[in-house]
């Protein structure tokens, strides 16, 4: 089992949008954490809910989340959410995507 998990993307934190290859997701088993310039930590106990974000012409990972100090709309946008998924739930979380 995976126990570290990676990828280069976009992301948008609140109303400011980074294309891709300005944000960093990394995951661990304890936290999903996002660097785009800060770095955004999300400790797995924070996170209600992560799952698919569509827009125009993006797929994203929508993270809902606990932690008063990061924005409340928080997504990382990816080419790959299918791998993006697999991945986090290797490391034990779940991840909503109605178009599985």
């Amino acid at each position: 089992m995976t126990s570290t998990f990676s990828q280069i993307g976009g992301a948008r934190i609140g109303f400011f949008n980074a294309t891709w290859p300005f944000a960093w997701l990394s995951a661990t088993p304890e936290a999903i954490s996002v660097r785009c310039g800060f770095k955004f930590t999300f400790p797995k106990a924070s996170i209600r809910r992560l799952g698919r974000h569509s827009a125009v012409m993006s797929t994203g990972l929508r993270i809902e989340h606990d932690v008063p100090r990061h924005p409340s709309f928080f997504v990382y946008w990816t080419f790959d959410f299918a791998t993006l998924a697999r991945e986090l739930e290797a490391l034990g979380y779940e991840v909503h995507d109605p178009l599985a």
